[in-house]
């Protein structure tokens, strides 16, 4: 979008991924995640997560492979019901960019460029069959790059 520059667009995104790896990191997040739309004037499908499933139980059910929950929790999490909970958190940031207005215009340049920018920094590649995910740099802006050398 022409009123964000590539440097706010990666704080943004940067911003909204820690934001997610807090809130799932207690239960009650989708439910919380969920009033926050509401609240936000944001229309949402529900989803298929659990509201008591958080990412350290995710942890203990993939024996602590960390690349797997962010591929099959976090990433899902932070990318699902079309990339809304992203739009409705830079709406908060950012209402000079009025999403919400255009949006409720059937306008859906947002939606599109919010799921494109979201898969974009998670993934090195994503299609319909393959789903790739730029562990490192998902780790990275987390600070869980631990290296146990």
């Amino acid at each position: 979008m022409s009123n964000i520059t590539e440097e706010e667009k990666q704080e943004l995104v940067i911003g909204f991924i820690r934001h997610v790896f807090e809130e799932v990191q207690t239960e009650g997040w989708k439910t919380r995640r969920n009033e926050y739309l509401q609240v936000a004037g944001f229309h949402f499908e529900d989803d298929f997560f659990r509201d008591d499933m958080t990412f350290q139980k995710k942890m203990e059910r993939k024996n602590y492979n960390l690349d797997e929950v962010i591929s099959s929790f976090l990433c899902r999490v932070i990318n699902n019901i079309n990339s809304v909970w992203f739009l409705a958190w830079i709406s908060e940031l950012r209402p000079d960019l009025n999403i919400k207005e255009a949006r409720e215009q059937w306008n859906d340049q947002w939606d599109r460029w919010a799921w494109k920018t979201l898969n974009e920094f998670l993934y090195i590649e994503k299609s319909w069959h393959t789903e790739i995910v730029n562990y490192e740099l998902v780790k990275e802006v987390l600070g869980l790059n631990i290296d146990l050398k």
